[in-house]
C-alpha cells in the first residue's frame, strides 16, 4: 500500500520497483529520500536504494550506513547506500517499513530516518557515483548546501571570462 503523505529528506521507506527492466533494480528495498520535490510534479521523488548485501567491489560510491541511521528489523546488520543507483520514483511506490516486534511477534510500520552525517557522506557519493566527483574537488565546511558546486561553477566561467578577453 502507497504512503499517504509526502515523504521528507532523510526519510528510509520501502520503494517498490517492481516493473523496472533487468539490470535495474526490480525488486522492494529500503531506499533513502534524497530529494523531496521535484519542480513540476509532486509526486516525485529522488531516491537512494539501500542494501544489505555487501557490494563486490566495494566503490567510492557505496557508503555503509551507521546503525543510528536505521530502525525496526534494519537495526544490527550491515547496510550500504547504493549511490551509483540513484532514482527518480513516484511517491505511488513508496511504503512504511515493516517490521516485527520481537517481544510481541506483531507487525508494525515505521519510517526511519537517516543521522545527518550518513545523509552527508551518501550525498557526496551520489556525485561520484553519477560521474560528478570534480565537484567534490571543492572543500565545502562551513558552506551551505549547493554553495560549493556554485562557487566551482563561478571559478570555470572566470576562467573562460579570462581566456576569452572578457
Amino acid at each position: 500500500m502507497a504512503i499517504t503523505f509526502h515523504p521528507k529528506k532523510k526519510q528510509i521507506l520501502i520503494c517498490d520497483f517492481k516493473g523496472s527492466v533487468s539490470p535495474e533494480i526490480n525488486q522492494c528495498r529500503p531506499v533513502l529520500i534524497l530529494r523531496e520535490e521535484i519542480v513540476g510534479s509532486q509526486k516525485l521523488v529522488v531516491v537512494v536504494p539501500i542494501s544489505n548485501t555487501e557490494p563486490n567491489p566495494l566503490c567510492s560510491f557505496h557508503h555503509e550506513l551507521d546503525d543510528a541511521s536505521l530502525s525496526g528489523h534494519m537495526m544490527g546488520k550491515k547496510h550500504w547506500a547504493k549511490c551509483d543507483l540513484v532514482s527518480t520514483v513516484s511517491v505511488d511506490r513508496l511504503d512504511r517499513i515493516r517490521s516485527r516486534d520481537p517481544r510481541t511477534g506483531k507487525n508494525y510500520f515505521h519510517v526511519g530516518v537517516m543521522t545527518d552525517d550518513d545523509f552527508d557522506a551518501v550525498r557526496d557519493k551520489v556525485m561520484y557515483g553519477i560521474g560528478f566527483d570534480d565537484f567534490l574537488d571543492v572543500k565545502n565546511e562551513g558552506v551551505p548546501d549547493g554553495a560549493a558546486a556554485s562557487v566551482v561553477i563561478a571559478a570555470e566561467v572566470n576562467v573562460a571570462e579570462v581566456e576569452k578577453g572578457v
